[in-house]
């Protein structure tokens, strides 16, 4: 598991993942005015979940999931003011579950390519 807890005025959280790394938990939580959110997989990566949880005022939150990757779940909890959220899973990327969880005024993005 990898876990990050950042604090309410931190700008940029980051999780990055080398090739033939295999995780079972990411989970990020981020403080209400952080500015932006990443998990980044590469190539090759083996992830059952991923878990972000951001707070009212955070302005992007993403998710991006390279080719080649298998997520068993993607979840994403995103505060009401938080500008947007993307979920990104390239091509031959194998996803059981996408659950995104928004307030009413964010703006929010899946998108997944054939394969």
């Amino acid at each position: 598991m990898l876990e990050q807890r950042m604090g309410p005025s931190s700008d940029t959280a980051h999780f990055t993942l080398a090739a033939g790394e295999i995780v079972e938990v990411l989970e990020q939580r981020i403080g209400p005015s952080s500015d932006t959110a990443h998990f980044t997989v590469p190539a090759g990566e083996r992830v059952a979940v991923l878990k972000q949880r951001i707070g009212p005022s955070s302005n992007t939150a993403h998710f991006t999931v390279a080719a080649g990757e298998r997520v068993a779940m993607l979840e994403h909890r995103i505060g009401p003011s938080s500008d947007t959220a993307h979920i990104t899973a390239a091509t031959g990327v194998t996803v059981v579950m996408l659950e995104q969880r928004m307030g009413p005024s964010s703006e929010q993005h899946i998108t997944m390519e054939r394969g």
